[in-house]
């Protein structure tokens, strides 16, 4: 009886010291000074697109590699959003890479990414508003696309719009045989 104690016991512990309340992977959404970019509707002289640049740093707290596809910005309460192009910085410079391609963390590894989100701007004239100058610079310079400053500061400027504009949205990581991580957006 003695032994079937001892043998219980002993089991019971080197399961329970075996399990973990650390993540496997853990998703953080890092500051970043890359440019908001607006791209412009000619046609109807608005606001079409903007795009926030997102800083996403995966450490992967496992002693074991491990793989993901896809980083993907969930647009609420849309199940499907425009795709977003993935990035890595390498010297100071921005690297586009495959969404599809398998993509690895080294165990007890960080690897960090940018995106850059895609969402579609209201054209009603209370949200074309606050677009204004930028609207009056791209016609005036005959661009679609301008870069408007980062986060930090259209946040100062504009957070009003940006939180229409990202309310309840989130990250996702496809994972390679694991369930997919999502957490929500914090800007």
């Amino acid at each position: 009886m003695n032994k079937h104690i001892i043998l219980y016991t002993t089991i019971s512990f080197l399961l329970l010291s075996c399990r973990t309340s650390e993540k496997t992977i853990e998703i953080n959404q890092l500051k970043t000074n890359y440019e908001i970019v607006v791209l412009l509707n000619k046609e109807h002289k608005k606001i079409a697109l903007i795009e926030f640049p997102v800083k996403i740093k995966l450490k992967n707290n496992s002693i074991s590699e491990k793989s993901f596809s896809s980083i993907n910005y969930k647009y609420f309460p849309y199940e499907k959003g425009i795709g977003v192009p993935l990035y890595v910085e390498q010297n100071d410079k921005l690297i586009r890479i495959k969404q599809s391609k398998k993509k690895e963390i080294q165990s007890k590894g960080i690897q960090e990414y940018i995106i850059y989100t895609r969402h579609r701007v209201d054209t009603s004239r209370s949200i074309q508003k606050s677009f204004n100058s930028y609207i009056d610079k791209m016609i005036s310079s005959n661009l679609d696309t301008l870069t408007i400053g980062t986060v930090d500061e259209f946040k100062k400027s504009n957070r009003k719009i940006l939180d229409i504009l990202t309310d309840k949205d989130s990250i996702s990581v496809d994972m390679w045989n694991a369930k997919n991580i999502v957490v929500p957006v914090a800007w």
